[in-house]
């Protein structure tokens, strides 16, 4: 039998957690969606002690750029 794995690794100024688990292909999806959700319920009932933080980077226009020939 296979048994779930939980990798924790420590990436510049954020934590990345890695779970391994088994599940049949067909309910890998809502697997994942039941997980997420439980690890979102679980860090709201910290009150605030664990929060979750993102950085999202959004290019509107790549400006021109002008050479010499």
């Amino acid at each position: 039998m296979l048994d779930s794995t939980l990798a924790i690794s420590l990436i510049d100024n954020w934590v990345k957690f890695n779970l391994r688990y088994i599940v049949d292909h067909k309910k890998r999806r809502l697997t994942q969606h039941l997980l997420n959700e439980e690890i979102y319920k679980k860090i709201k009932e910290t009150e605030g002690q664990v929060r979750m933080a993102s950085t999202t980077l959004e290019v509107i226009k790549i400006p021109d750029i002008k050479s010499r020939s």
